[in-house]
């Protein structure tokens, strides 16, 4: 579907569309990062916090186990709710880390030393301060974090696992616990009248997200690795006149932004194991003195299952499918991969604080399981 718009309106909706979109969902998940009992890591490494009445990861399971403490090992609960969050913001700083490789470092004329500065590229102003000269761009950088926040989000939803089997006592081998065969018929022979392990558990589990999730984490951990295609060339862009002006700053990180995305779109691919989720649309928008863009929309709930959800988002935003080293691989470009990831992120998040953690706590304060919807 093809869109024609003026220069004003395009301008509007590229900012939401490309660059802005990825940085709103990041909003999005710092917004509710605030909700999560959040570790501290600062450049010399972690702060220890053993405060498990700061709200995160399971809250309302964390209220139960303080309100009938002389039931539970404290310490234990803290540290299996530490571990929990622990990947879960590692997962969060990765995805963050990935999506920061788009903010750019200036570093003043183009023939002055620069020191490029981690998940950044390096600019500089052309000698005649009409152009801009992108010298670096690290795009290994967007896997390296992309893959460890993917990771890590798996990490953290089978770390809740591992708190669901404390605290319900369900007396099954720590090192075992997992979304396997033998968990769940544990979860529902004890919960679920010995036929289905409660829904409010395994909606998180049996979702489209957590399918390629699952099918990610076991290709990257013994098959195969993300990979970069393509580089970024060192290129100059032509700025407006008077864009270099100090009263045009936004203007000329606006230009700056739009000229690196479209050298990322451009140079660079994403290849790995197929885990972005479908969407529902896929719109091309341009005008005559612009460059095409996208807008894409998709519908439905994150833990959806993965037939729901496939029915109502049928377009897929792999680039191409092919065998490499004997498995199938798919080819991404950035903005969708990194979008991919910010979607794994918030997808383990609202597991960790929704209907799985609601149906937890009402076991603890009640002592027998809620009726399933």
């Amino acid at each position: 579907m093809t869109v024609k718009i003026n220069s004003v309106q395009f301008r509007a909706i590229v900012k939401l569309s490309e660059v802005t979109q990825i940085l709103l969902s990041r909003l999005r998940i710092q917004r509710e990062i605030n909700a999560v009992y959040l570790i501290d890591i600062g450049e010399s490494g972690m702060t220890e916090s053993s405060q498990v009445t700061r709200p995160g990861a399971f809250p309302q399971t964390t209220g139960g186990v303080l309100k009938a403490a002389h039931d539970f090992g404290l310490s234990d609960y803290e540290e299996y709710l530490y571990i929990v969050n622990y990947h879960l913001e590692r997962a969060f700083s990765h995805a963050s880390r990935a999506e920061r490789l788009l903010s750019g470092s200036p570093v003043g004329a183009a023939d002055t030393p620069f020191r490029l500065l981690e998940g950044s590229f390096a600019y500089g102003l052309g000698a005649d301060r009409s152009s801009i000269v992108v010298f670096k761009f690290p795009p290994e950088g967007i896997v390296w974090n992309g893959d460890s926040a993917v990771r890590e989000a798996v990490l953290a939803l089978d770390a809740g696992l591992l708190l669901t089997n404390y605290v319900l006592n369900l007396g099954f081998p720590a090192h075992k616990v997992g979304w396997g065969a033998d968990f769940r018929k544990v979860l529902a022979d004890r919960f679920g009248g010995g036929e289905l392990v409660p829904k409010q558990v395994s909606r998180s589990f049996d979702s489209l997200e957590y399918d390629l999730l699952s099918s990610y984490r076991n290709w990257v951990t013994h098959r195969g690795a993300p990979k970069i295609l393509g580089s970024i060339p060192e290129e100059s862009l032509r700025l407006p006149a008077g864009a270099t002006s100090k009263s045009d700053e936004r203007e000329l990180n606006w230009q700056i932004q739009k000229f690196v995305s479209g050298l990322v779109s451009k140079h660079a691919r994403v290849r790995c194991a197929p885990f972005v989720r479908p969407v529902r649309s896929v719109y091309r928008i341009e005008g005559k003195d612009f460059e095409i863009s996208r807008v894409v929309k998709s519908d439905g709930e994150l833990t959806a299952k993965p037939e729901d959800y496939r029915a109502a988002n049928p377009v897929r935003l792999e680039e191409s499918l092919e065998q490499v080293a004997g498995s199938e691989l798919a080819t991404y470009g950035v903005f969708d991969y990194l979008s991919g990831v910010s979607d794994v992120v918030r997808y383990a998040q609202v597991a960790l604080v929704g209907e799985w953690d609601e149906w937890l706590a009402k076991v603890l304060v009640t002592k027998t399981p809620p009726e399933q919807s």
